[in-house]
């Protein structure tokens, strides 16, 4: 039973993973409805600083975390003051990140709370309710697509895009298939299936192949964390959604645009080896010096093209130099080896396994995306940093005890 106190935490934390997880729908929202163009996440100022000094003594972080947290953050905002490429604008951006990665951590001692289930299910109603109503044109006047020019075969086509660009999209959707877990009732069941049916729809109606195989992969990764299926039927799985969706989309958005999903997993290549150069473009220049400090991306464009890199690990080397790229390890993909290390060993529950499927389902997304200023990356960042801190006690004790039994049977 949650006492005042803790409701008005409850209330502070809702409002703040609204804002962070819905901010680009927000936004449109506020815009086609009311003509308000307004950055809503800049409201995690008024909601999050409460809660940080709240919980100060009580958020699971180490000195040296914080620590490296902050010296990547400062990577960036020298990089964004040397380097003509950046805006200094950049650096609100850079500050912003501060907030949804300390509420990811803060979130982490309320995540098992049932209420906050049931509020990330309805939340979820809100992305796809808009994706679907511009997607199909029934309030064109409001929901407003904006076609983005593409060339397909030499042939300039138009791709729709709803509130953000079209492979962002799925930052917004994919936490949505885990809770499934934690659903209870017909009503909610229903609810749970047509939000996933209709996301894939919009995912496909706005032609981002990225966000459609990470959303499918999100759903095998899920079944295979919390042992629907076994490992060696995750591939094959895997493989047939990927083909079932695209043949079934196909037919299913062809009058929507000019070009269709499976047109663009069929014919169109350049984006994907784009990718590949983006992610390996740090792995080649890791020991190369120049480097090491702030360098942007105009190397990057001269060689390859395409202005910025399509990975996001690239865009912490090249925006915030070598401190930034230890800062990507120690704050985003060292914590997420050291959690799926421990649902290995059996030491996550239903909740913190939820968690995994997110965060990892997110470095996925971040292979192809250049966003390291991006509110969701830090907030995930932050929420998978504080289950793996929650969770020491529970590696230490399991340490002790073979420990103990060892010396037992000495």
């Amino acid at each position: 039973m949650l006492v005042d106190r803790d409701k008005l935490n409850i209330s502070l934390l809702f409002a703040s993973t609204f804002l962070v997880l819905m901010d680009r729908p927000l936004m449109y929202t506020l815009e086609s409805i009311l003509g308000l163009a307004f950055s809503s996440n800049r409201l995690l100022l008024i909601l999050v600083v409460p809660l940080i000094f709240f919980h100060a003594k009580k958020i699971r972080l180490s000195n040296i975390e914080v620590t490296v947290f902050f010296v990547t953050l400062l990577s960036f905002v020298v990089g964004v003051i040397f380097l003509d490429e950046f805006d200094g604008s950049e650096i609100i951006s850079i500050i912003g990140v501060i907030f949804p990665f300390f509420l990811g951590v803060i979130l982490s001692r309320y995540f098992h709370e049932k209420i906050f289930k049931t509020f990330l299910l309805y939340v979820a109603v809100f992305p796809a309710l808009v994706g679907l109503l511009a997607v199909t044109n029934i309030f064109p006047s409001i929901f407003k697509i904006v076609n983005q020019l593409h060339m397909v075969d030499g042939e300039l086509v138009n791709r729709p895009e709803v509130f953000t660009d079209q492979n962002f999209h799925i930052m917004y959707v994919f936490w949505l298939i885990p809770l499934v877990n934690f659903i209870k009732g017909k009503v909610s069941y229903f609810i749970w299936f047509s939000l996933v049916a209709t996301n894939l729809f919009v995912l496909a109606a706005i032609q981002t192949r990225s966000g459609l195989i990470y959303f499918l992969f999100c759903s095998v990764f899920f079944m295979y964390i919390y042992q629907t299926i076994k490992w060696k039927h995750w591939f094959f799985l895997m493989a047939f959604l990927i083909f079932f969706s695209l043949f079934f989309v196909d037919y299913l958005i062809a009058y929507i645009s000019e070009t269709t999903i499976y047109a663009r997993f069929s014919q169109n290549t350049e984006t994907g080896s784009h990718r590949i150069e983006s992610f390996t473009f740090w792995i080649y220049r890791l020991f190369d010096f120049e480097y090491w400090v702030p360098f942007g991306n105009s190397e990057f464009d001269q060689i390859y093209g395409g202005n910025i890199p399509h990975s996001n690990i690239t865009a912490f080397y090249l925006n915030g130099g070598i401190m930034a790229l230890v800062g990507y390890f120690y704050l985003i993909l060292i914590p997420l080896v050291k959690l799926w290390g421990r649902k290995l060993k059996g030491l996550l529950d239903a909740e913190q396994k939820f968690v995994l499927v997110c965060c990892f389902t997110m470095l996925l997304v971040q292979t192809s995306l250049n966003l390291p200023y991006n509110e969701q990356v830090w907030f995930w960042a932050g929420l998978c940093l504080g289950v793996v801190n929650a969770t020491s006690k529970k590696v230490i004790n399991v340490l002790m005890s073979k420990k103990n039994k060892v010396n037992y049977v000495n």
